[in-house]
């Protein structure tokens, strides 16, 4: 029953294509070849759940007046899905160590930083913004052109952390958001000794 409801569908596509393509024909001359091409359509349409029914041979397929559903394809898209997600989660990795190898590079551009530590956070999901920028300074620079470092001081406290002079808080601060257009609550800067 349901192969004969296929038949029906796909004739009557078959037929309302030919209608239409009739009147817009511009001679009559070929409408006798828009005919014959049709009914042409109209024989494998028909004869194709024929053949399939006896078993003898395979489909004639013509895809463009197949209206049949293509079969399940869940195992494969659930794969598929899968596998971009897989990739997107790689994708969101390397951006975030790529942006904070950048931004240790211009943190150390900045006199007095020395060396740091970037980590980044990434808003969850797809977009990749910014959530967090955290840099972590470890030595104060020696000596960066004529500009000298006030020596160390440790203050007790969970991972020792160092006084750093606020000027250079603020200024690695306002770099990072200037250059990343993040707002100043994004970006911490935490010392260690």
């Amino acid at each position: 029953m349901e192969a004969l409801a296929d038949i029906v569908r796909q004739v009557a596509l078959i037929v309302l294509l030919a209608a239409f393509l009739e009147m817009l024909l511009p001679r009559r001359g070929l409408t006798n070849y828009v005919r014959l091409v049709l009914g042409l359509f109209v024989l494998v349409a028909i004869l194709n759940p024929i053949v399939g029914m006896l078993g003898r041979g395979g489909e004639v397929a013509v895809a463009a007046w197949d209206l049949r559903p293509p079969p399940p394809l869940s195992e494969a898209v659930a794969k598929g899905r899968e596998l971009a997600r897989r990739n997107n989660e790689k994708a969101l990795e390397t951006y975030r160590h790529s942006l904070a190898n950048q931004i240790k590079a211009l943190v150390s551009l900045i006199p007095g930083a020395g060396e740091a530590e970037v980590e980044v956070e990434i808003e969850p999901g797809e977009t990749g913004r910014l959530k967090l920028v955290r840099v972590i300074l470890f030595r104060p620079a020696e000596v960066r052109g004529e500009i000298k470092i006030p020596p160390v001081e440790l203050v007790p406290g969970d991972g020792e952390n160092r006084k750093v002079e606020p000027e250079l808080v603020e200024r690695i601060k306002t770099t990072v958001c200037r250059f990343y257009n993040l707002s100043p609550d994004q970006v911490q800067v935490i010392a260690r000794g």
